[in-house]
C-alpha cells in the first residue's frame, strides 16, 4: 500500500481549517489503498479516503473512483441519514482526497443481530425508495452493462484456478446444463425493469449501525440498476459472517421494501454466480479476495437451488 504523502495529509488540515496532528491508517482487510482517520489540532477528527496517481495508460485509477465518489455527494441528493457528511476534496502530488464525517464509534456488525439486519433493511429500502437521479457517471466496474462471463468460463474448459476443491466434474456438469438459463437471467436485468440507486457494494465492511438504520459508506460503486444488486449481496454477506441463511435475510428487506421480482432476484445470483466463477478461475488475485470469493460462491449456489435443480450436495 503507498504511503499517503504530508501534502496531501497538510491540504486536508486546510480545507478541514485545523492543522492534522496524527493520523491513523485503517486496516480494512480488502482495502488497497490507503484510507486515514486524521486527528486535528482543534480535536475534531475526520476521514481522508485518498486516490494515489496512476499511469494515463491504466485501465483503472483510483483518482477517478475518487472524483467519481464526490460527484456522487455533490450532485445527488442521497439521503443523509444513510451516508456520512461530505467535507470536501483535496488535491497535491498528483494525489486525491476524499474528506468525510468520521464514524468511528458507531457499532458495525457482525454480529448480525434481528435488530442489525432490520436496521440495514430498512436503509436499503429507504435508498431504493428515492427518487433515483438523472445520469450517473459511467460504472467502470461494468455493472451498466452485461459482461462475459460464462463466455470466458466457458473458454477455459473447466479450468480449475482457484475454485473450491470441491467443484469437480459433477460441479461442471451441474453449471454447463444450468449455464443458458443462468445467461438468460442475467441478460434480463438489462432490460426495461425498474431503476434505483443503489449502493452495489453493501456488505459489513462498508456500513455502521445508527439506532433504527444503518448509515452506507464507500459509494464509489454506485450505479442505476435492480435494487436486488444491493439486497441480494447484502444477504449473501449477512450469511457468510455468521447470521440467517441469505433467503431469510433478504426476507427482511422486501418485508420493508416490497417484494422483488423473482427474475431479478435469479439475475442477480446468476451475475454473482458467473462473475465468483470466471475471477476464481482466472486467478489472478490477491489470496484474501479469492478466499472471500470462495466462500460467496458456497452461498450463491445453495441460494440458487430455491429457482434451478439442486446441484450436488445441496438442497
Amino acid at each position: 500500500m503507498p504511503e499517503v504523502p504530508a501534502a496531501l495529509i497538510d491540504a486536508a488540515g486546510r480545507a478541514l481549517g485545523a492543522p492534522v496532528q496524527a493520523s491513523a491508517l485503517s486496516t480494512a482487510p480488502f482495502s488497497v489503498r490507503p484510507v486515514l482517520r486524521l486527528f486535528l489540532a482543534d480535536g475534531r477528527t475526520a476521514v481522508l479516503k485518498t486516490g494515489a496517481p496512476t499511469p494515463a495508460e491504466s485501465a483503472f485509477r483510483w483518482c477517478d473512483l475518487v472524483a467519481r465518489e464526490a460527484w456522487l455527494y455533490e450532485q445527488v441528493p442521497l439521503p443523509s441519514a444513510l451516508r456520512p457528511a461530505y467535507r470536501g476534496v483535496v488535491r497535491a502530488a498528483g494525489w486525491w482526497g476524499l474528506l468525510l464525517e468520521d464514524l468511528t464509534g458507531h457499532p458495525v456488525p457482525p454480529p448480525w443481530t434481528t435488530a442489525a439486519i432490520t436496521a440495514t433493511a430498512r436503509a436499503l429500502a429507504h435508498l431504493h425508495a428515492a427518487p433515483p437521479p438523472a445520469s450517473l457517471p459511467p460504472d467502470w466496474h461494468g455493472r451498466d452493462r452485461p459482461q462475459p462471463f460464462f463466455a470466458r468460463i466457458a473458454a477455459r474448459q473447466r479450468a480449475p484456478g482457484d475454485l473450491p476443491a470441491s467443484w469437480d466434474g459433477a460441479w461442471w456438469d451441474w453449471f454447463e446444463r444450468q449455464q443458458p438459463t443462468l445467461e438468460r437471467a442475467y441478460q434480463q436485468l438489462f432490460g426495461p425493469e425498474r431503476q434505483a440507486l443503489v449502493h452495489n457494494n453493501v456488505r459489513s465492511d462498508n456500513l455502521f449501525l445508527d439506532t433504527e438504520t444503518a448509515i452506507l459508506i464507500d459509494w464509489d460503486h454506485a450505479i442505476l440498476a435492480t435494487p436486488a444488486y444491493d439486497s441480494v449481496y447484502w444477504a449473501l454477506g449477512v450469511e457468510r459472517e455468521g447470521g440467517p441463511p441469505a433467503a431469510v435475510v433478504h426476507a427482511h428487506y422486501e418485508a420493508l421494501a416490497g417484494p422483488l421480482p423473482e427474475a431479478e432476484v435469479l439475475g442477480v445470483l446468476a451475475f454473482w454466480l458467473g462473475y465468483f466463477v470466471d475471477h476464481l478461475q482466472a486467478a489472478r488475485s490477491r489470496p484474501v479476495n479469492q478466499q472471500l470469493r470462495r466462500e460467496y460462491l458456497q452461498l450463491v449456489v445453495r441460494w440458487l437451488a430455491a429457482f434451478l435443480p439442486p446441484p450436488p450436495d445441496v438442497g
